[in-house]
């Protein structure tokens, strides 16, 4: 379970790539039978074929997902989270080519790509815990390494999160965001390259509609 007061000094001192990719590569496999054992429990709260039809909404798709994971227990999260802690500290310090070295490495670990959206969201709670930069720098490099391959609205989803909590905490998110945009990847999308949408979120539709309503609260901003 992460300490919800965990300070960036306390984030493990990053090792080296050469030590970090099999960990991960070993962590994937792990998280393929946590997942499956969440998938079952899924499907026990959400019927399969209307779930395929699309007639659950998004945020009742990821109550059930919460529900969901919360019955399959904590699986591998807990050392993927220490994992990601120092990826994001080894990315966030690399050249170019190791930063490309490491989103064409995520590529290749799907069920890794497909829990990151969780990680969003806890660097969003470490902020509001007074975690301070280092944690919205975090979160944004794991926007940056998923380079938009997994599902396009959990990640607007995740970095609004990230965004408001850094508002709430007194940081400048678009800064960062735009400070992470210059590691990230040019290459479109479906939707548009992940610089883009880091240099452009507050321009985005997603922002205008879910974000900026709750900024209001804000006088920070």
């Amino acid at each position: 379970m992460d300490d919800p007061h965990k300070s960036a000094s306390q984030v493990t001192p990053v090792i080296s790539w050469e030590k970090l990719a099999p960990e991960l590569t070993a962590l994937n496999q792990r998280l393929l039978l946590w997942q499956q054992q969440v998938k079952e429990e899924l499907g026990k709260l959400l019927e399969p074929a209307k779930a395929a039809a699309g007639a659950y909404s998004h945020e009742e798709q990821h109550q059930a997902l919460r529900q969901a994971m919360a019955k399959a227990g904590e699986g591998p999260r807990s050392d993927l989270n220490d994992a990601m802690d120092q990826l994001c500290a080894f990315y966030l310090n690399a050249t170019a080519e190791e930063r490309e070295e490491i989103r064409q490495f995520l590529g290749g670990q799907g069920h890794i790509l497909h829990d990151l959206w969780g990680y969003l969201h806890r660097a969003a709670e470490q902020v509001r815990a007074g975690g301070g930069e280092q944690w919205l720098r975090f979160g944004v490099a794991i926007a940056s390494m998923e380079d938009l391959r997994a599902d396009y609205h959990d990640t607007l989803a995740g970095l609004g999160d990230l965004y408001l909590a850094a508002v709430e905490a007194g940081l400048q998110p678009e800064r960062v965001f735009r400070s992470v945009a210059e590691l990230s990847s040019e290459k479109a999308s479906s939707e548009q390259s992940i610089r883009e949408l880091l240099r452009n979120f507050e321009k985005t539709e997603y922002f205008q509609h879910a974000v900026q309503p709750q900024l209001a609260k804000h006088p920070a901003k």
